[in-house]
């Protein structure tokens, strides 16, 4: 927040604005620095960044500039970490430096809970290698000693935490990809942008037209007007955001040494030094938003009216923390408007339907995350990022996300700054909220189906029973589902259970180039008449992008399913590689389905009775077009291991009926609802990875098993050419089984824990189920690829604790592919 000296501005470019660009970046701020200087060091130089007033007037320049190494998950804190060692670097020289203070940061825990997530978390420091340990109270006395420690069980402590300036930093990224071949021009707001028949965009600004191949939304609180201006609707709102600024405090000035950084989540708030005294910042109960319906015309980054009383609450937690602040008046009150997506998680990738507009906007730490610019950069010259980052793709929103959905998710959110805690919640990002709701949904819900928000569709997760607590416990204790989900699992292995899938990703390939198009698009063999093949899809650099489903019930149709959760982002990589004689059609919203499994479900389906469009009675061997009674249905036999799933796709009119008939036709055989949680552990049992969980987007196929699943001897396929043209060199996906016996297992791994060969960390588990009385749990992990995983000393740490694991590969070699073996 501190102001630096004039001598680091960045003086006005007084070139003219150039007719054309390759990258054009709208934003100057933190993001868009940050992603003009990662282009610039990837070797794309011709880029321009616009930017409506002047480098930091934007929500930047009343940040703290903060760089805590907390998060709850290990891929925020992988750019956390490479953020902070390029800070290290621009440091040593005076002419990129951005004012570092290693102050260090604690953490505090005030319960039981928030110390065993203190521990998750050094398991996933120790995945990564930043320096962290968990601190007593008498040791965070000698960190912070005018802390009143009493009620606080610890802390964790961040050595090599701490913040840089943020106005030198912003002029050091943006003087840096100038001396790179980056042009800057401020005093330059966009006005309107449109799209021209070769694809490319002409933007129009307060200095005249420029024509860009690629654009870069940078805009913070700006952001959805920039993206409006296309008709692209993104879930982004401002909320103000309010620091306190303390007089001089004698305790601290007597110190003769900065103060680390506190963050305490149970108020929740933060401080962190400020000269002699401290800055002290929280989230307020009630969420103030700014901008709603528009930002006002004419702002441009002011601070807003002061709002003194907000907080109070927050601040008398405060002073009880640290009591010499009762004693000194506050300098100043900092409001400020920052951008917040729905669900605060920035939105970072590539909008729905256009390959060459990007976001990286709603960043809630844009010098904490300062590396997520090379990833976007990576996005946008490679067609992926190297590390997964699925949960901010901003397709995870539909048309639905606006202005108003954003305000209603976030209304009461209060923890906008440190994250969620998975000590105290389910570690799953906050969801999109639901907005679909399949035709069984009321019935579903009357049988005490408790649901979860999976790409804006409400999907149950597993049925209560009777006297079954529905809301669903902390991770760090057995799970209250796991008796439920287990008894469903049950089902569809000896039974036969039936689950609502209408969430799943469905489209149709059709035209006369369809043939050839799948047969580019696909790493298998398209499938023949009635059968259906697992099809990896690569994008032109090799990378895997899509693992799905293709069927053809009829000559002339290919039929797509892909997994739920990004349904938009699927149809692009489908999409993008298509052409005007290849029709893609997405039935996501118009097919419903039902999934049915088990030993008992082929009875069940015959006292319905199936006739398929050809005239057959039998059960079909691959997909076909046919009817279960009276009913138009796409059956689709699914396998899962040793597992068969029917899956019935009909027209939204038909499920609910289709479902009731169903039931009725079962209840003789044990019929059992079933939610994802069941068919999560059939899935891991199996040995099915999950794209975009176990897998990386853009991952090298020859890494996560599914070499199997290509066919070298194919003519070409996109990809193909990069792919047998490079090395492997990517982290390696593996499962693991943990007996439970043997190893005294108490508590399951629910995602990024270690995994070590004696001392030595190897890699970190991506998921993990229970296998329900079966002793085991078993998973997926990514591990380095020269690492001995037949030694018998490998092990995954859980919560500190090493338990014993058996590791085994990957073999997806039994999957239908379709023709012939592969030639490899």
């Amino acid at each position: 927040m501190t102001a630096s000296g004039s001598e680091n501005t960045l003086p006005l470019d007084q070139r003219e604005l150039p007719k054309r660009t390759r990258v054009l970046v709208i934003g100057g701020g933190v993001v868009g620095c940050s992603v003009l200087y990662h282009l610039a060091k990837l070797g794309e130089t011709d880029i321009v960044l616009v930017e409506k007033n002047q480098l930091t007037s934007g929500s930047s320049w009343h940040a703290a500039g903060m760089l805590s190494q907390y998060h709850a998950d290990r891929v925020h804190l992988e750019i956390i970490k490479e953020g902070r060692a390029l800070y290290g670097e621009f440091e040593k020289d005076p002419n990129t430096a951005v004012g570092l203070h290693s102050s260090g940061d604690l953490k505090l825990a005030r319960s039981e809970h928030e110390m065993l997530d203190l521990k998750r978390w050094i398991g996933i420091a120790k995945t990564l290698g930043v320096p962290a340990e968990i601190v007593d109270a008498s040791r965070l006395k000698e960190l912070y000693p005018i802390m009143e420690v009493g009620g606080i069980l610890g802390a964790l402590w961040f050595p090599t935490a701490g913040y840089v300036d943020p106005s030198l930093t912003m002029h050091s990224l943006a003087r840096q990809a100038r001396g790179m071949g980056a042009k800057v021009f401020q005093d330059c707001a966009v006005e309107k942008i449109k799209r021209n028949q070769d694809k490319s965009w002409l933007v129009v600004t307060k200095k005249g037209q420029i024509q860009a191949d690629y654009i870069v939304n940078c805009a913070g609180v700006w952001a959805a007007e920039i993206s409006a201006m296309l008709g692209e609707i993104i879930p982004s709102m401002g909320v103000e955001h309010q620091m306190m600024v303390f007089e001089t405090i004698p305790e601290v000035k007597a110190l003769g040494f900065e103060l680390p950084m506190v963050h305490d989540p149970a108020t929740p708030l933060y401080t962190r030094a400020d000269r002699d005294g401290l800055i002290v910042s929280s989230y307020s109960d009630h969420t103030l938003f700014f901008g709603a319906g528009g930002v006002p015309k004419g702002f441009g980054g002011e601070l807003l009216p002061p709002e003194v009383d907000r907080g109070e609450s927050k601040l008398a937690v405060a002073m009880e923390t640290v009591p010499a602040l009762q004693n000194v008046g506050v300098r100043a009150f900092v409001n400020g408007a920052i951008p917040r997506s729905a669900d605060r998680v920035p939105l970072v990738g590539p909008a729905h339907g256009y390959d060459n507009y990007f976001l990286s906007c709603s960043n809630y730490g844009g010098f904490l995350f300062v590396a997520l610019g090379r990833y976007l950069a990576e996005w946008l010259l490679h067609g992926e990022p190297s590390i997964n980052l699925v949960q901010m793709d901003p397709r995870r929103f539909d048309e639905y996300a606006d202005d108003i959905f954003a305000i209603r998710k976030m209304e009461g959110v209060i923890s906008g700054h440190t994250g969620p805690q998975s000590g105290i919640t389910v570690p799953i990002a906050i969801g999109a909220g639901a907005v679909w709701t399949s035709p069984v949904y009321g019935l579903l819900k009357a049988k005490q189906a408790v649901f979860e928000t999976v790409g804006g569709w409400e999907v149950p997760k597993w049925f209560a029973r009777p006297g079954d607590d529905t809301q669903e416990l902390p991770v760090f204790v057995t799970p209250n589902w796991i008796g439920a989900a287990g008894e469903e699992r049950d089902a569809f292995l000896n039974s036969v259970g039936i689950m609502d899938l209408t969430s799943l990703g469905k489209f149709e390939v059709t035209g006369e180039g369809a043939d050839d198009y799948m047969e580019q698009r696909l790493t298998v063999d398209p499938p023949a008449l009635n059968e259906m093949v697992y099809a990896p899809g690569l994008n032109r650099t090799g990378g895997l992008v899509g693992l799905w489903r293709v069927s053809r019930p009829l000559a002339d149709v290919y039929y797509v399913t892909s997994d739920s959760r990004l349904t938009r982002r699927e149809l692009d990589s489908l999409r993008w590689e298509s052409s005007d004689k290849v029709v893609i059609s997405d039935l996501t919203r118009d097919r419903a389905v039902l999934g049915l499994a088990g030993p008992q479900a082929v009875n069940v389906l015959a006292k319905l009775g199936w006739r398929g469009d050809a005239g057959g009675t039998a059960l079909p061997l691959g997909a076909e077009d046919g009817r279960i009674g009276f009913v138009p249905t796409r059956l689709v036999p699914v396998p899962y291991g040793e597992t068969l799933m029917w899956e019935l796709h009909t027209r939204m009119e038909y499920q609910a009926g289709l479902y009731e008939r169903l039931i009725d036709a079962g209840a003789e055989f044990g019929i059992r609802d079933v939610g994802s949680r069941a068919l999560t552990a059939i899935r891991t049992e199996a040995g099915f990875p999950l794209l975009g969980t176990d897998i990386n987007y853009g991952a090298d196929p020859r890494d996560v098993g599914i070499r199997d699943l290509l066919r070298f001897r194919k003519p070409g396929f996109v990809g193909k050419d990069s792919l047998m043209s490079s090395r492997s060199k990517g982290l390696r996906l593996v499962r693991f089984k943990i007996d439970i016996a043997s190893t005294k297992l108490s508590v399951g791994p629910t995602g990024d824990e270690p995994v070590v060969s004696g001392e030595t960390c190897i890699g970190y588990v991506t998921s993990a189920t229970s296998t329900f009385g079966g002793g085991t749990v078993l998973g997926f992990a990514l591990v380095d690829p020269q690492a001995d995983t037949t030694r018998n000393d490998i092990a995954i740490e859980i919560l500190e604790i090493p338990y014993k694991a058996e590791v085994v590969r990957v073999d997806l070699s039994h999957l239908p592919t379709g023709g012939p073996s592969s030639s490899r």
